[in-house]
C-alpha cells in the first residue's frame, strides 16, 4: 500500500511540475522543470512495465 501512494504522489508531483513548467511561459528554468516532470513521468513507467518484461 506504501509502494502505491508514494507512486501516485510521485506522478502527481511530475505532473504539476510539467503543467507548471509549461504554463509560465518560455525560459531555461520552466524547460527544466518540464524535463525533471518528464523524466520523472518516463521513471516511473519504466518501474511500471519492468515487472512485464
Amino acid at each position: 500500500m506504501k509502494v502505491i501512494l508514494l507512486r501516485l504522489l510521485g506522478l502527481i508531483v511530475c505532473i504539476c511540475l510539467v503543467v507548471y513548467g509549461h504554463s509560465q511561459g518560455t525560459s531555461y528554468t520552466n524547460l527544466g522543470l518540464m524535463i525533471v516532470g518528464l523524466a520523472g513521468l518516463l521513471g516511473l513507467l519504466y518501474e511500471y512495465n519492468r515487472k512485464y518484461q
